[in-house]
């Protein structure tokens, strides 16, 4: 097996925010091991909308609130490594009103 110490993982942007309905890249950020990352894993209540199950993915919800969510990172030898996002906030998309009313003077 490989030597579980020299890989790691490291999610970004980490606190995290978007409005809902956007998109938010997010980057396990996995390094050492093996080198040969075989394996990526979202999980958490925010991983239902990952949209690629790569380091690299992003989340898009329609869903707003706070969520968790963990990158786990296996590699070639078996050895794996995780991180947890220590905030996930997607706002409610902000309300845009304005007056139509005819002004007469």
């Amino acid at each position: 097996m490989g030597d579980k110490t020299n890989l790691s993982a490291s999610i970004t942007p980490d606190p995290a925010t978007v409005c809902a309905g956007s998109d938010l890249n997010l980057n396990g950020g996995p390094s050492g091991g093996s080198g040969i990352w075989s394996t990526h894993l979202w999980t958490g209540s925010g991983s239902d909308t990952c949209l690629r199950i790569t380091f690299n993915t992003y989340i898009n919800s329609s869903s707003f609130g706070s969520f968790n969510l963990t990158y786990t990172v296996t590699d070639s030898e078996g050895c794996s490594a995780s991180d947890n996002i220590s905030s996930l906030t997607v706002n409610p998309i902000p309300a845009i009103t304005w007056d139509m009313s005819i002004q007469k003077y």
